[in-house]
């Protein structure tokens, strides 16, 4: 039909990549040594593995202040991208009283091997119960996610991550392609 133009979505955002190469992981291994650490959960983990690879882009890392409390009370990072759910590290206070804002945290799984490190901009504390009725909407502790929140721990350590290996197959939940992969997919069937 003539004078009728297609839509044309805008440019995607460039996906974040926070895995280090063979070379960053051996310097950071080799920096760790000195490194107090931190074992995360297999929730954790898996939010490391999604923000290494890109799956939580734009988010470099675990939240910080600023942008947690905008998830919590306006859906928005402190850029004002949208964002609905935090992505957060809590330790128990006996765990974050040991850490130090401005230094670099060894990142381990519960087998105690080192996954990767975390840039400590920011310890703080939080309101779970808060948490539980902006994010979730109810209190109810038979809620999944609110019962997670009663037994993490109360303070969230927010800052970069490099993750020190890629996610193996299979290791992002059900996915199977990473979201690079996906991209590539999607570009390739011209979708």
């Amino acid at each position: 039909m003539k004078g009728l133009t297609m839509n044309r979505q805008p440019p995607m955002e460039p996906l974040i990549n926070r895995i280090c190469s063979r070379a960053e992981r051996a310097r950071w291994l080799d920096e760790s040594r000195a490194m107090p650490s931190v074992t995360l959960t297999g929730r954790q983990l898996l939010d490391l593995n999604l923000l290494a690879c890109g799956a939580y882009s734009p988010l470099v890392g675990f939240m910080t202040r600023a942008d947690y409390l905008g998830v919590l009370d306006t859906m928005r990072l402190d850029s004002g991208a949208p964002w609905s759910i935090p992505i957060i590290l809590a330790v128990k206070s006996s765990v974050g009283s040991r850490l130090r804002e401005g230094s670099k945290v060894l990142l381990r799984d519960a087998r105690g091997q080192e996954r990767g490190v975390l840039e400590l901009r920011e310890r703080y504390t939080y309101d779970p119960m808060r948490e539980a009725h902006q994010v979730y909407r109810t209190l109810d502790a038979t809620h999944p996610g609110v019962r997670r929140l009663h037994a993490q721990g109360d303070v969230l350590l927010g800052g970069p991550i490099w993750s020190f290996d890629a996610p193996a197959p299979g290791a992002l939940a059900h996915h199977t392609l990473t979201p690079a992969q996906a991209r590539a997919a999607f570009a390739a069937r011209g979708w």
